[in-house]
C-alpha cells in the first residue's frame, strides 16, 4: 500500500511539471494519423497525449487552450543555408528584379543610405525577369562603382557577376585553374566554385557577428514553424573557417541558445580539409537530443537549370553543345564520395541533371559494393531531373531525396526553354518517388527561396505558382498528409531522428507548432497563406503571435 501511495505521488509531483496543451486538434503524423485533443510535455519531452477529458484528470503546471487550432510536429528544412540567409539578409537584395536597371538601382540605394562601406553583395536576380533575358555585366556593375568591389549572385547561387574591381582582387588573390577557368573577365560572369570566391576577396565576419547572424536568422526560421535545419554553412562566410561555425554553433547549444536544431550539412570541396575535419573525430552523428549535430558531408557536382550549368545528358535545347559543369571528374568526385563513405560520414550530393545523379548513383553504388554500409543514408540534394531509369536506381541502392518543392514557382517558367519537354515530365516527380518506396523529405534551399514552410507545402500538394495562375505536372502532386511528412516524419529520417522526433509520440522531442487553420481542411489554395501561431522546440516556446 505504501509503495502504491508513493507512486502515485510521484505521478502527481511529475504532472504538476507538466505543460498541458488542450482542446486542440493535435495531428501525431505516426504510422496511422492518429488525433489527439491534449498533449502534454515535460523536460522536453511529450509525456502525455490524449483526449480532453483524460487531461481534465492531470494537475498540469501550466495549461494552454489551443481553441481548436492544429497542432503538428515541428517543421524540419532538410536543406537550406541559414548562415548565407544571415548574410544575404545584412545585404542587397535582388529578388523581383524587372531589368539590370533596378539591380543597379538597388546597389545604388544601399550605396547611398551606407555610403562607408567597403564592399556590396547581392543576391536574387534572375535573367528571365528582364526583357530580352540579357545578364548583367562588370561594365553594369561598374555603373555603381569602380572603387569598391561589388557581387551580384543570380537567384540560383551558381552564377554571379562581378564588377571591375572585384575581378582585380580576384585575379590577385591567386585562384586555382578552375575558379579561373569558369570566370569570364571580360563580361565578369563568374560560375559555380568562381561564384563563392566572394567570401575570400571581402572583409572577414567576427565572431561576435557570425553568432548575432545565427541567433537572428533562428528567430526568424522559429517564426516559419522550423524546429530543425539540415544547414550547409561551411564556406560561405567572409574571412570564417569551419572550425570556428563548429565551435560556436556547438557552445550555443551547450548554453541553451540555439533555438532551432541544425543538422550541418558539412560542405568540403577539398578532399585534404575533409581529411582534417575527420582527424577531429567528426562526421555524421546519428544519436544526441542537442542542438547541434554534424549530419552528412555535402558536395556540390553540378549547377543549375536556370543558369544552363546543371549537367545534362542530352544538352540544353538553346545549345546542345552545353552539357553543363561538373565540379570535378568523375574518378576525383567518386574518391570524394568514397572519403566519407569509408569514414561513416553519409554523403548529400547536389544533383540538378541527369547526368549528375549517374555519376553519384555509380559513386554510391562502387561504395556500397567495395564497403558495405548499411543504413548509410546518403542522399541527392534537389534531384530535379529523374528519369525511369535513375529513380529506380535510387530506389535500389535506398538513396534519400531532399526536395524543393517551392521550386515549381520558378522552374516552370524555364524548364521547356532548358530541355526537351520528355526530359521536362521526369523532373520533380515526388509523387512517383514516394510511391516507390523512395525516402523523399522537404526543404527550400534558403535564400534561394524563403524558408516558408506554408509555400513549400502549398507548392507540393497543389504543383502550382505562388501566383495560382500556372501549374507544373499536376500528376506529381501530393496529399496534404504526404505533403506535411515530407517536413516532419520524412525530415526526422532524413537526419536518423526517426525514433526521436518528426512525430508526437510520448517520449519524443517536444518540438510542435500551432496554424491558424485545419490544412487537412481547408482548400489546397488557401494553404500558403496559413499563419504560424505558436513554435515549441525542446519544450521551449520559441516563437508565439
Amino acid at each position: 500500500m505504501n509503495a502504491v501511495c508513493k507512486a502515485e505521488d510521484n505521478e502527481s509531483e511529475r504532472n504538476e511539471r507538466m505543460k498541458l496543451y488542450t482542446n486542440g486538434k493535435i495531428a501525431s503524423m505516426d504510422r496511422d494519423l492518429t488525433f489527439y485533443e491534449a498533449i502534454g510535455i515535460e523536460d522536453g519531452k511529450i509525456c502525455f497525449l490524449g483526449s480532453r477529458k483524460e487531461a481534465e484528470a492531470l494537475q498540469a503546471e501550466e495549461l494552454v487552450d489551443l481553441g481548436g487550432k492544429l497542432m503538428l510536429p515541428g517543421f524540419v528544412d532538410t536543406h537550406m543555408h541559414m548562415l548565407m540567409y544571415a548574410f544575404f539578409a545584412r545585404n542587397v537584395d535582388l529578388f523581383g528584379s524587372r531589368s539590370v536597371d533596378e539591380v543597379i538601382s538597388r546597389f545604388q540605394e544601399k550605396l547611398k543610405s551606407d555610403p562607408g562601406r567597403s564592399y556590396l553583395y547581392g543576391m536574387g536576380w534572375n535573367q528571365e525577369n528582364f526583357e530580352g533575358g540579357a545578364f548583367p555585366t562588370r561594365a553594369d556593375l561598374d555603373r555603381i562603382s569602380t572603387e569598391i568591389p561589388i557581387f551580384a549572385a543570380r537567384i540560383c547561387g551558381h552564377i554571379a557577376v562581378y564588377n571591375s574591381k572585384a575581378l582585380e582582387l580576384l585575379r590577385a588573390s591567386q585562384p586555382g585553374a578552375h575558379v579561373l577557368g569558369n570566370t569570364d573577365f571580360e563580361t565578369g560572369l563568374v560560375k559555380e566554385d568562381a561564384a563563392l570566391s566572394y567570401s575570400s576577396l571581402i572583409p572577414p565576419v567576427s565572431e561576435e557577428e557570425l553568432v548575432r547572424m545565427i541567433l537572428d536568422a533562428q528567430a526568424e526560421m522559429n517564426r516559419c514553424g522550423l524546429t530543425c535545419a539540415h544547414s550547409h554553412d561551411f564556406a560561405v562566410m567572409p574571412g570564417v573557417e569551419w572550425k570556428t561555425i563548429v565551435s560556436v554553433l556547438r557552445r550555443l547549444s551547450d548554453e541553451g541558445k540555439l533555438t532551432c536544431r541544425i543538422f550541418e550539412q558539412s560542405y568540403f570541396p577539398d578532399d585534404r580539409e575533409f581529411a582534417q575535419f575527420l582527424s577531429q573525430g567528426l562526421r555524421t552523428e546519428r544519436g544526441g537530443d542537442g542542438f547541434f549535430r554534424i549530419g552528412p558531408r555535402k558536395i556540390v557536382l553540378d549547377g543549375s537549370l536556370g543558369g544552363s550549368t546543371a549537367m545534362v545528358q542530352k544538352g540544353y535545347v538553346h545549345d546542345r553543345a552545353n552539357k553543363g559543369l561538373a565540379s570535378s571528374t568523375e574518378e576525383a568526385f567518386y574518391r570524394s564520395v568514397r572519403q566519407a563513405h569509408d569514414s561513416d560520414c553519409s554523403v548529400a550530393v547536389h544533383c540538378i541533371g541527369d547526368e549528375a545523379m549517374r555519376w553519384t548513383l555509380s559513386a554510391f553504388q562502387r561504395c556500397q559494393k567495395e564497403n558495405p554500409k548499411p543504413d548509410i543514408r546518403h542522399g541527392i540534394v534537389h534531384a530535379q531531373l529523374t528519369t525511369p531509369e535513375i529513380m529506380e536506381k535510387m530506389k535500389e541502392l535506398e538513396v534519400q531525396v531532399f526536395a524543393q518543392p517551392i521550386f515549381i514557382n520558378a522552374d516552370m517558367e524555364v524548364i521547356y526553354d532548358r530541355i526537351d519537354g520528355e526530359d521536362a515530365a521526369h523532373t520533380y516527380n515526388w509523387k512517383t518517388m514516394l510511391d516507390m518506396g523512395i525516402h523523399v523529405s522537404g526543404g527550400t534551399d534558403a535564400p534561394v527561396e524563403p524558408f516558408h514552410v506554408m509555400n513549400n507545402l502549398y507548392a507540393a500538394i497543389t504543383r502550382k505558382n505562388l501566383e495560382g495562375t500556372k501549374t507544373f505536372l499536376p500528376e506529381q502532386a501530393l496529399s496534404v498528409e504526404e505533403a506535411v511528412r515530407l517536413v516532419t516524419s520524412y525530415a526526422a529520417w532524413a537526419s536518423f531522428d526517426e525514433d526521436r522526433s518528426g512525430t508526437l509520440e510520448v517520449g519524443k522531442n517536444a518540438d510542435l507548432v500551432v496554424l491558424s487553420e485545419n490544412i487537412f481542411e481547408i482548400e489546397p489554395d488557401r494553404i500558403k497563406d496559413v499563419d504560424i501561431l505558436l513554435t515549441v522546440a525542446g519544450g521551449r516556446t520559441v516563437y508565439s503571435v
